[in-house]
């Protein structure tokens, strides 16, 4: 029997969908007992205890969740515990001042406020979801600021590419290099990946979207993901990290829709909004949208493949050009091979610009992928990477 830990420091969780889910499940293992999950947050409800959720009531929240109840639906007897109103909680109480505290967020919310709250109480911020860092606020600049210090107060592995530690690249490559350019060519979304390798198989983009949302690769509300949305927060949070060292530099962003030329005017945004089975259900009625896909994915040009690809290109002194879109790349090369739901990022740096990247020598850049880019279990894992680089970072300062 593993002996009792003393815990390192309090989490507070927020959001349980899957990842959240995942997150909580893993939670459990003895492993993990450095850390004291003191609260979790979802859509219902708060649930709050300084002594910490015991592993009974962690495991009686994740069965509540997979049958798709809240947390307004856990009964709590002791007095030890308080429930809030989601929308009231605009801070993370501080039970104790003992051990440091992290709020670990795994939402899809624009959960800014309490993010920034919680850095001004001196506590740690971790988090996957990519919207509180997609925001032009004061609050969303104080989250790069702490991120970018040496003691780093924010840590946001998994906010873009999951797991394979997209934005401390880029950090790294911009303290060690000072480049004068930067370009980074990416394949970003796990669900385009998914998408569009299926596709190229034939299939039926309703039973793709279906197989897909079943099992956690898409966006709850998947027009995120097919009008490329998703991954415009993802080339923000890369532009708003360059801008923390070249504050001056604009960004330009141009994004085409997945549906670009596939669906009727108008789909998208009346669509935007439906969840899981009603935006697939939408997809299901116009039957033009999947003989579109078909004939689309059918025509692409021998030894070329279709990929929903991001390419950003920063030039000091010039600013920052973000495209993202639909592309036909040769099918043997990295982005065009990826099937799963794999991402890929090759970052080139003081390349000549406009220079076809394709041709460089591969020492003229460095590569991260191809690694899954979506899912539930892979974007836990960035959550306690997140939670051990706080681990560390307490450690050396103690």
């Amino acid at each position: 029997m593993m002996p009792s830990i003393q815990p390192l420091l309090d989490v507070f969780l927020l959001g349980l969908g899957p990842v959240g889910q995942a997150f909580l499940r893993r939670s459990f293992e003895p492993v993990y007992q450095w850390f004291n999950v003191v609260g979790v947050q979802d859509s219902t409800a708060c649930l709050l205890t300084p002594s910490g959720l015991t592993t009974p009531l962690l495991e009686e929240i994740s069965e509540k969740k997979q049958k798709k109840k809240g947390l307004d639906a856990i009964e709590i007897p002791d007095e030890d515990f308080s429930f809030k109103e989601p929308s009231s909680l605009r801070y993370v109480p501080d039970f104790s001042r003992n051990r440091p505290f992290v709020v670990l967020d795994a939402s899809d919310q624009d959960t800014s406020v309490i993010l920034a709250n919680t850095l001004q109480r001196v506590g740690y911020v971790a988090g996957v979801n990519k919207v509180p860092f997609s925001q032009d606020s004061c609050e969303t600049e104080l989250l790069y600021s702490a991120a970018m210090q040496e003691q780093k107060l924010v840590y946001m592995t998994g906010t873009v590419g999951a797991d394979i530690g997209v934005p401390d690249a880029l950090i790294n490559i911009l303290r060690e290099e000072g480049p004068e350019y930067v370009k980074i060519s990416a394949v970003a979304t796990g669900t385009g990946t998914y998408v569009c390798s299926r596709l190229e198989q034939n299939e039926d983009i309703e039973a793709i979207l279906a197989t897909g949302f079943s099992e956690g690769i898409t966006e709850r509300k998947i027009g995120l993901d097919m009008s490329g949305i998703d991954v415009e927060r993802k080339a923000i949070i890369l532009a708003k990290i360059i801008q923390q060292y070249d504050p001056v530099c604009e960004v330009k962003i141009t994004r085409t829709s997945l549906l670009e030329g596939i669906a009727p005017s108008g789909f998208e945004e009346s669509s935007m909004g439906l969840e899981g089975g009603d935006y697939i259900e939408a997809i299901d009625r116009d039957h033009t949208i999947r003989t579109e896909f078909k004939r689309k994915f059918g025509g692409v040009r021998e030894g070329m493949a279709l990929r929903y690809v991001l390419d950003l290109e920063y030039q000091q002194g010039e600013g920052i050009t973000i495209d993202i879109g639909l592309k036909e790349v040769p099918k043997d090369s990295t982005i065009g091979s990826l099937t799963g739901t794999d991402n890929v990022f090759h970052f080139y740096v003081n390349c000549p610009p406009g220079q076809d990247v394709v041709k460089l020598p591969i020492e003229a850049y460095s590569t991260l992928g191809p690694a899954p880019g979506a899912g539930p279990d892979e974007t836990a894992n960035a959550l306690y990477k997140n939670l051990e680089s706080v681990k560390q970072q307490i450690l050396k300062d103690s």
